[in-house]
């Protein structure tokens, strides 16, 4: 199944749960609160065929307090439920506010695949 709203794109795969944000900036309350309100009516939507939920912040190039904050909280609501939440294709800058706020310990952030040298 796939969907999408203004902010958030997202489809299932397998039993995970893939939303892929669209912004580019996520710096204000309000871009913010909506983002939450994309990702929880799709987990909502989904029902318990989801086990995991993947967060693509590929479009992401920054990210404040509020962006940061809805996260937090959406991460913690996915766990209540018994759910992973993982970050993906995070931006450089947005890998530095994680990092900084150490919520790169918090979220699970694959690694970069740098490419071979050749």
């Amino acid at each position: 199944m796939s969907a999408s709203s203004d902010r958030v794109r997202y489809k299932t795969k397998g039993s995970q749960l893939v939303a892929e944000l669209q912004d580019s900036q996520i710096v204000s309350w309000k871009v913010a609160g909506q983002i939450r309100e994309s990702l929880t009516t799709a987990l909502r939507e989904q029902g318990s065929s989801v086990r995991a939920v993947r967060i693509d912040l590929k479009q992401v190039e920054r990210i404040g307090s509020a962006g940061l904050n809805e996260l937090i909280g959406f991460r913690t609501r996915a766990r209540g439920q018994g759910l992973e939440v993982e970050l993906s294709d995070v931006q450089p800058q947005v890998r530095e506010v994680l990092s900084v706020t150490r919520l790169d310990r918090v979220f699970e952030v694959p690694e970069i695949a740098l490419p071979d040298a050749e």
